[in-house]
């Protein structure tokens, strides 16, 4: 049903169809007497000032440090406590997917999420089971326990920029900030391409930042730079200033509303048109959207503080709706999440569009879809957690941190292991397997397509963009190198210069030299991209292995891995069964439906 609309109407006191959204705080689902009264700002997530009676501290129960089982060594990590499920059926059967029982790219060597020895079968129970998400593993009992190793997050890159690779001097470096810093004013009326374009300027608040403090730079040369900064500062905060203060007296007639029909924050546009905004007002894309208002609240709330403490309440209320938090749960570790629980946030729903069993999110929102629910750009997924982390770490808020890290890290595993498609990879098969990168991920399919296209560089491009010091960690480089035959090929065609540029990006993770060489003479990087932050990304990279990527080795690799065995179309369902042949035949000769006829 539309928000706001008479179907699943809300009380009596709530807004009606046409009318604008309260503000959340108002008489609508009315809070207690010391929340925030209507026209006062949210309560910050994370701040001791108590809203609708809850503290929104954003711990996640309990956290603590776990001696991790790698080979003898010592690693403590902070981790999500463990929750037990505790009905009495001990020979319950559960079925886990990949990302809960093996490690995925960067994550910590010989750690697994569900340790493989919990893993036990019984009663004739098959030790097989397929998905759309790959082998399913049982287990059985009343219980298990899964852990989510969690990574750091920080604003700049791990490294300083290295002045002077493949011709790329600080001199080039600091003339593109001069011309980037005006080239995309933040002027866009949706909120989706002025959240990039927003974006785009906080991260080059960022880059001047680093390269103020690196080796090499003169003093003259940092003093233009904080000036740089300062001047971007005041930009962003007067774009932000329509959307999260706005004026009566206001030519911006878009704006962000409080929908009380289904607690989020939607905009004017996208409440009066579902297609507007690409559904931001039935609430598609949302964590998309203000993933790039929340990153760059973040960047302003670290450069001006002030500022920060005054759009507390504004901020807060866009992370309460694509990051609330759980309900504070005193007490035992074995509580039954499946009884009622108090509401995490009277406002909002807990992380709207994160699958908490599936490890990713869902970017669609109330649109029926013949494939479920859908994501397609899960990199943009990534950057909005990032963006909450970083807007914890900005503003001391230890508990909001670890939430956003915890988000954070769920979506960078499911994305290591459903949309990146390695030569190993236990999900997909031949002949989709030789895209090396999933489009579009259904509840009932994965495409090798997006919604605008199927061109290689658009099924690569949509899951790194924005690049950020994060993608490093999102993209294994081992992973990369598989995916540089499919890149190479694509450059070989025509590419439209934005894709090109993060296609050389990605290149860059793998073999620096090589993705220079595809970014070198650019000049168009799109809304959410500029010419600076890519130089940035290519100084900062790893240039010890500059020259090491074998295309072709990598090429020839892939061809093995990917080719299908003539003689049997292998079928996922037949293999865990460990059947072979064409048809599958099973030891008493018997054929399986499961297995397809070739003519």
């Amino acid at each position: 049903a539309d928000p706001g609309s008479s179907q699943r109407k809300p009380k009596s006191n709530a807004s009606q169809p046409g009318e604008p959204a309260a503000d959340p705080g108002s008489s609508q689902r009315k809070p207690k007497s010391n929340a925030s009264q209507p026209g006062e700002p949210a309560a910050d997530p994370g701040s001791s000032q108590p809203t609708a009676g809850i503290v929104y501290d954003y711990t996640v129960l309990e956290w603590a440090t776990e001696e991790a089982d790698n080979g003898g060594q010592s690693r403590g990590r902070p981790r999500a406590p463990t929750q037990e499920f505790k009905r009495n059926t001990p020979n319950l059967l559960m079925l886990t997917l990949p990302h809960h029982y093996t490690v995925h790219g960067t994550s910590a060597a010989g750690v697994r999420n569900v340790p493989g020895s919990t893993f036990c079968v019984t009663h004739g129970v098959n030790a097989g089971y397929t998905s759309l998400k790959g082998p399913l593993k049982p287990r059985v009992g009343s219980n298990w326990k899964t852990r989510v190793p969690l990574y750091e997050v920080s604003f700049g890159a791990p490294r300083p920029p290295h002045f002077g690779e493949e011709g790329i001097g600080k001199e080039d470096l600091l003339d593109a900030l001069k011309r980037d810093a005006d080239a995309v004013p933040p002027t866009a009326t949706d909120s989706y391409n002025f959240g990039k374009e927003i974006a785009r300027l906080a991260q080059l608040v960022v880059i001047a930042g680093e390269v103020e403090a690196a080796p090499g730079v003169s003093p003259s040369e940092a003093s233009d730079l904080r000036l740089a900064q300062e001047t971007m500062v005041q930009t962003l905060e007067q774009a932000l200033e329509s959307w999260l203060e706005p004026k009566a007296d206001s030519s911006f007639t878009n704006g962000l509303l409080f929908d009380s029909t289904y607690g989020g924050v939607v905009t004017r546009d996208g409440i009066a048109d579902k297609q507007a905004e690409y559904g931001n007002g039935w609430y598609n894309d949302h964590h998309f959207h203000y993933g790039y208002f929340i990153y760059t609240a973040a960047v302003l709330a670290r450069a001006d503080p002030q500022w920060g403490d005054n759009n507390r309440g504004s901020i807060a209320a866009l992370l309460r709706d694509i990051a609330a938090g759980l309900p504070q749960i005193s007490g035992s570790m074995d509580t039954d999440l499946s009884a009622a629980q108090p509401a995490g946030d009277p406002l909002f729903p807990t992380a709207r569009h994160k699958d908490w069993f599936d490890g990713h999110s869902w970017a669609s929102g109330l649109f029926p879809q013949g494939n479920g629910k859908s994501q397609e750009s899960s990199s943009e997924a990534v950057n909005a957690y990032y963006a909450v982390a970083l807007y914890g770490l900005a503003t001391h808020n230890k508990p909001l941190e670890r939430w956003g890290r915890l988000l954070l890290s769920m979506e960078t595993e499911a994305v290591q292991a459903y949309y990146h498609v390695p030569r190993d990879t236990e999900v997909y098969e031949p002949p989709f397997s030789a895209h090396r990168m999933v489009g579009n991920l259904g509840a009932a399919d994965a495409t090798a397509s997006t919604w605008f296209g199927d061109k290689p560089e658009y099924l690569h491009g949509i899951q790194a963009l924005p690049v950020t010091p994060f993608t490093e960690t999102l993209f294994d480089k081992d992973y990369v190198k598989e995916e540089l035959p499919v890149l190479a090929d694509a450059l070989d065609m025509e590419v439209e210069p934005f894709w090109k540029a993060i296609l050389g990006q990605i290149q860059a993770m793998a073999d620096p030299k090589l993705g220079a060489e595809t970014v070198d003479a650019l000049a168009d990087f799109g809304p959410g991209g500029s010419q600076a932050a890519a130089f940035y990304w290519l100084l900062t990279r790893d240039w010890g292995s500059a020259g090491d990527a074998d295309v072709g080795a990598e090429r020839e690799a892939n061809a093995e891995a990917d080719e299908q065995p003539d003689a049997c179309l292998e079928v996922s369902s037949c293999r865990v069964l460990g059947l072979e042949g064409l048809c599958c035949p099973s030891g008493n000769g018997d054929v399986l439906g499961c297995c397809p006829m070739q003519n």
